[in-house]
Parts: structure tokens; C-alpha cells; sequence
């Protein structure tokens, strides 16, 4: 005879630390336990916090199999135990987990955000020879999601509805089909989400004063005011408003708060509001401010905020930084340049394209820590010219890592050195097999470990020249690598994700290095390589560029923000 609630709120105690014992104590326990609601919400608030906030994803993988048994059906656990192993990584596991899900599921939306799991950890885990088959499927899966329109979605599924075409991004550079493929998704999921509220739009005391000279009262919405690109590179522009003209509201949505949290967005703003994971009361907060324009940092990227977004809680909504537009119909303007999409974009776009006069972002520099990283170290000579990628797996196909052996074989003394990634060995093995076909020996390319944010900027000062990837560049890591200085190679493409590279470039004066083929990627990389004089004329203009470049000038870009907010608001009172 045993006490299953006292076991149950005993195990809920140990969970939280860390110990092969307490998974032992788990496993003991599970023929006692009932599987209540309390105990899961519980397990997944953990494993989420060892494996995104503590970096112990080991544990998490461990805890959550553990638990399995007792909940084999349920999806928040089986989707965030793959995402553990792939933190881990340990593909083969996660990839295995989410295909037997995916065999049990039986309606359009299970089958939908299943694939759209094993695209991901396909992407991640390098299994290229099956992700021209992965990505068929998936988008049959979206058409017919699509077609039939199921109101019967499961909540994890709808709420990462607005992400399900993110992992086509990494994959290939089609916005015509793709985007219009976003918005159908965009208009489904606020239809739908609105209608499962029962939502209707609420009044409140306060009336709008429609007066185009008033002082705005702009709001900021988040996931992620912290360490994370978003939160680093907004926090100039919100630091830098005029605050006599502009009243900034800050909504931090279900987040952490970290030392970024605390340094800069702690006192920026006229009132700053912590939310938890609740859209209508976020929704009644922001009425109740009287918010004349919000904006979402996260850009469709952030499950709770595009929630808050989608019920349209200010008259103006602006999608800015965090992704792409996030295709939805609440949204009214996406914040771009002259360069970061197309001329023609506006043709496959439901959001009105609102283009700045220079760049999309602007920051005052980024904080540089001593470097860690020497050549002697390395085993490279002093000669020798460094080559350095510092994107993730899913960024890396085949074709681009073809073009950069190609790059390495051309320029005799040349080493490739891919930051980040020291552990994972699927993507080690990409590189080998393709270095052995293109003719490079693999002792000239090394991959280094993950380095915290500060020291990873220090030590991008090792490299000779950053090759970007395509179809998905860099953006933040884009930003530091120009604020150091080094000479770029980039492929420009169509969509938002394959043009970042190119935009930050251009408003940085630089030209050398973007590419628009295949071909003049090669011969910028080797070009660069060979001709220490163009290097270091690439590198002079980018000293030169820190005190003329709008990319470094935050306060002039936070007035061509404003400018344009306030033309928003003209265009809203006079319609």
C-alpha cells in the first residue's frame, strides 16, 4: 500500500535536482502514480529549464523518458523530449521518437507539426539524402491542413502554427510559393484562435484621443527582452526614444529575466509588465494602456505573443526583428530596408512592407571579452589564412559546404574553422565526406566549441574571412562579425533569411564579398583569401565604417523608427 498523492508531491520535490538517483526514485515510483495533470505541467516546466536555461539537456532527456511511460500519448512531453535530444544532440534518438509518433497520428494537424519535427532534426542532424522526400510530404501535409481546415486542433499544434514554415527557410529560397503558403496559415490560425476564445473585442473607459501630433504610446512585445538576439540588438533603440514625444510600454511575455533583463530593460521604458502565459489578460493590459502601436519583436517566432498579436489589442501592429512577417492578417506593417527583400516582395506578402530609408537594424556595438583562441593553439601557422563559419547545423546543405571546400582547396595554407557545433558528429561527418570528394584534406578543418557571447566576439578576430551560409544567412553573428572588421562572403537569394548578409554589407559601404551565383561566392572566397591588400582594404573600411555606417549609429536609426511611427499613426487617423 502506498500514498500515491504524498509519493506524487515527493517526486514533484526531487525532480528539481539533478541526480541519476532521483531518475531512479522516478522510475520506482511510476507504477504508484497516477498521471494528473499537476505532475506533467510539472516534469515539462524542468526538463525545460535544464535543457534551454541550465544547459543540461542530458538530464532533461533522462527525466522525460523516465516520465514517458506514464504519459506515452501525450504530446508536450514527446515533442519537448525530442527537442532535449536534439539539444543533446542525439538525433537518431529524437528523429526515432518523433517518426513512431507520427505513425499513431491520425488526424491532419498530428501528422502536420510531426513532419514538420522530423523536417527539423533532419535539418539538424545532416540526413540530406532524406530531406528532398521530408520536405514533399510536408508540404503536401500543409496544403491539405490547409484545404480541410480542421477546428479541432490539438493546443500544442495550434500554438506553433505561425512556425510550421520556418524549417523551409533553412531549406530552400522560394518566397512566392512559400509566403502565400504563411499568410493562408496566418488568417487560419487568428480566425480560429479567436473563435476558440469566443473572443469579442472589448471596449474600455478610456476613450482614444485620434489627434496625429499626440504623444504616442508605443508598446513593445516579447518573449525575449534577455540574452538573445533579439534582446541585444533592440535595447539601443529602446534605450534611445525620445521620451518626450514617445511613451514606450514594455510587455515581457512569459520570459526569463537574466543580467540583460536587469542592465537594459529595467529602466527604459514608462511602465514595463511582466506577463504570464495568459493571451487575454496581456490582451486587456495593452487596451487598458491605450497603446497607439505594438510591436512584435519576435516577429511570429514567440507562441504566447503572436496569441496577444492575433486578437488586435492596438489600432497599428508592426512585426519587427525577430523572423520574417509572421503572416498575420492582425499585423499591419513589416519593418524592412531598400535591400532585405525584393522590390517585387510586396506581390507575396499579406503584411504592408514599411521600408526604412537605410537598415532594418541599428546598434551602438557589442561588448568584446579577451580572446580565448590563438592560431598556436590551433595548430595553424601564422601564414596561413583562416576561413570561419559560425552558423549552426541546420544552416548547412551540402551545396554550400561544396562551394566552401572548393574555397579551402583553392588557397594553398587555408583552414576552415566552424564555431559552435564541437559535438556534433553528423555534421562532422558532412564535412568529411565532402571534403574527401572536393580533395581536402580533413586535418584543415577544425570545429570549436561553443564560447559564451562575449568571448565568441573576441575571438572572431582569428579568422582572415567569414563565409556566410545560404538559403538562411546570419544575422546577429552577421552584425559582429562586421563590427570586428572581418571581410565577408555572402549569397545573396530572394527571401528575407537569404538576404540579411547582403543588407548589413550594403549599409556597412561594403560590396566585396556579396555574391549573387554560386560562382561569385567561389571566387570571393578565393579571392579574398589570396589578396591580403583587398582584405585589408575591406577591413580599413570597416574601421572606417563604426563612426559613418547607419548600422552603428542606434540614436539617428531610433529616429527614423519614430519618424516612421508617426507616419503610421497619420496614415490611422486620417483613414
Amino acid at each position: 500500500s502506498v500514498n500515491s498523492q504524498l509519493l506524487e508531491r515527493v517526486v514533484i520535490a526531487v525532480i528539481p535536482y539533478a541526480h541519476k538517483y532521483t531518475i531512479e526514485l522516478v522510475r520506482l515510483s511510476l507504477p504508484y502514480l497516477d498521471n494528473s495533470p499537476e505532475l506533467l505541467n510539472h516534469v515539462i516546466t524542468v526538463t525545460r529549464h535544464f535543457a534551454f536555461e541550465k544547459y543540461q539537456p542530458t538530464y532533461s532527456v533522462d527525466l522525460a523518458e523516465a516520465f514517458l511511460p506514464l504519459y506515452p500519448e501525450n504530446l508536450y512531453l514527446v515533442a519537448n523530449l525530442f527537442w532535449f535530444c536534439v539539444s543533446v544532440p542525439n538525433y537518431p534518438t529524437g528523429i526515432h521518437l518523433i517518426k513512431e509518433f507520427k505513425d499513431k497520428s491520425q488526424t491532419i494537424d498530428l501528422k502536420m507539426f510531426s513532419q514538420s519535427l522530423l523536417f527539423s532534426g533532419s535539418l539538424r542532424a545532416s540526413k540530406w539524402n532524406d530531406i528532398p522526400s521530408i520536405c514533399q510530404e510536408y508540404k503536401h501535409l500543409i496544403k491539405q491542413f490547409l484545404k480541410e481546415k480542421p477546428q479541432d486542433i490539438h493546443p500544442l499544434v495550434r500554438e506553433a502554427l505561425l512556425t510550421v514554415m520556418n524549417p523551409i527557410s533553412y531549406y530552400e529560397d522560394n518566397p512566392k510559393e512559400n509566403r502565400p503558403l504563411l499568410s493562408q496559415i496566418g488568417s487560419f490560425f487568428q480566425e480560429t484562435y479567436k473563435a476558440m476564445l469566443g473572443f469579442q473585442e472589448e471596449s474600455f473607459d478610456k476613450p482614444r484621443e485620434d489627434n496625429p501630433n499626440k504623444k504616442l504610446k508605443i508598446g513593445y512585445i516579447a518573449q525575449t527582452l534577455k540574452r538573445h538576439p533579439v534582446g541585444l540588438l533592440s535595447r539601443w533603440t529602446i534605450n534611445h526614444h525620445n521620451r518626450e514625444q514617445f511613451d514606450i510600454h514594455l510587455y515581457m511575455v512569459n520570459q526569463s529575466v537574466d543580467e540583460i533583463t536587469k542592465q537594459w530593460f529595467s529602466n527604459p521604458a514608462d511602465k514595463i509588465y511582466h506577463a504570464t502565459a495568459d493571451s487575454l489578460a496581456i490582451y486587456r493590459k495593452i487596451k487598458e494602456d491605450n497603446i497607439d502601436i505594438l510591436v512584435d519583436l519576435d516577429s511570429g517566432t514567440g507562441p504566447m505573443v503572436v496569441q496577444v498579436i492575433a486578437l488586435k489589442p492596438a489600432p497599428i501592429q508592426v512585426n519587427w526583428l525577430g523572423f520574417d512577417g509572421s503572416g498575420l492578417p492582425a499585423v499591419d506593417y513589416l519593418l524592412a530596408d531598400p535591400y532585405v527583400l525584393p522590390e517585387n516582395a510586396q506581390e507575396y506578402y499579406q503584411e504592408k512592407i514599411w521600408r526604412l530609408p537605410n537598415t532594418f537594424v541599428a546598434v551602438d556595438g557589442f561588448e568584446i571579452a579577451v580572446p580565448t583562441l590563438r592560431r598556436e593553439d590551433l595548430g595553424i601557422n601564422n601564414d596561413a589564412v583562416i576561413y570561419l563559419s559560425s552558423q549552426t547545423a541546420i544552416k548547412r546543405n551540402p551545396a554550400m559546404i561544396r562551394l566552401q571546400m572548393q574555397i579551402l582547396k583553392s588557397v594553398p595554407n587555408s583552414y576552415f574553422l566552424i564555431q559552435g557545433v564541437a559535438d556534433d558528429n553528423s555534421l562532422w561527418d558532412l564535412f568529411c565526406q565532402i571534403a574527401a570528394e572536393v580533395g581536402v584534406e580533413t586535418n584543415r578543418i577544425k570545429m570549436l566549441p561553443l564560447y559564451q557571447t562575449e568571448t565568441y566576439r573576441a575571438n572572431l578576430a582569428i579568422a582572415d574571412v567569414v563565409l556566410d551560409t545560404y538559403p538562411f544567412n546570419g544575422g546577429t553573428t552577421t552584425l559582429e562579425t562586421l563590427w570586428m572588421g572581418i571581410p565577408l562572403v555572402v549569397k545573396v537569394g530572394q527571401q528575407w533569411s537569404s538576404r540579411n548578409g547582403y543588407t548589413l554589407m550594403m549599409n556597412a559601404g561594403i560590396t566585396e564579398g556579396i555574391a549573387w551565383s554560386d560562382e561569385e561566392y567561389v571566387q570571393w572566397g578565393i579571392k579574398l583569401g589570396l589578396d591580403k591588400n583587398v582584405r585589408e582594404e575591406v577591413r580599413w573600411k570597416l574601421r572606417k565604417s563604426r563612426h559613418t555606417s547607419p548600422l552603428w549609429n542606434a540614436k539617428q536609426f531610433t529616429r527614423d523608427l519614430e519618424t516612421a511611427y508617426r507616419q503610421m499613426w497619420n496614415i490611422y487617423c486620417q483613414s
